[in-house]
């Protein structure tokens, strides 16, 4: 083989370990995703008044309060040293959302 033609065949082999290579994350979070705390805050607003509440959950109170209780077991996950878990009534909250 000619110098030529080695070159395009390590230029191939390096496109192809290219497509191969894991892509390295920056993020544990993405920061467009890391401010949870609205939906516990927009909970809080909305436990004050029953009409809000039930127009965004379309549920009332209650009834919200007695389905996390019958899934919270199911639902609810650990702290660990790298990061807090998603409460249970925030995933909750999303998903009726």
């Amino acid at each position: 083989m000619n110098s030529e033609e080695e070159d395009a065949v390590d230029l191939v082999l390096i496109k192809r370990n290219r497509k191969h290579q894991k892509r390295k994350h920056r993020f544990w979070v993405h920061p467009l995703l890391q401010p949870r705390v609205q939906i516990y805050t927009l909970y809080n607003d909305l436990i004050q008044d029953e009409n809000k509440f039930f127009c965004y959950f379309r549920m009332s109170r209650q009834s919200f309060n007695e389905l996390l209780n019958l899934i919270i077991n199911d639902i609810s996950g650990e702290d660990t040293n790298m990061r807090r878990c998603i409460t249970a009534i925030e995933r909750l909250a999303v998903t009726l959302r």
